[in-house]
């Protein structure tokens, strides 16, 4: 997800999209791999 969006946080889709970088939390990080898989 993105800082400071709530939504697009809590969107897997919208996540994958974005840098894996520290932004993501742990869980979001898990389901960004699952989508991008």
């Amino acid at each position: 997800g993105t800082k400071g969006s709530s939504s697009t946080s809590n969107d897997p889709a919208a996540s994958a999209n974005q840098p894996n970088n520290e932004v993501f939390v742990q869980t979001e990080k898990d389901t960004a791999s699952v989508v991008l898989k």
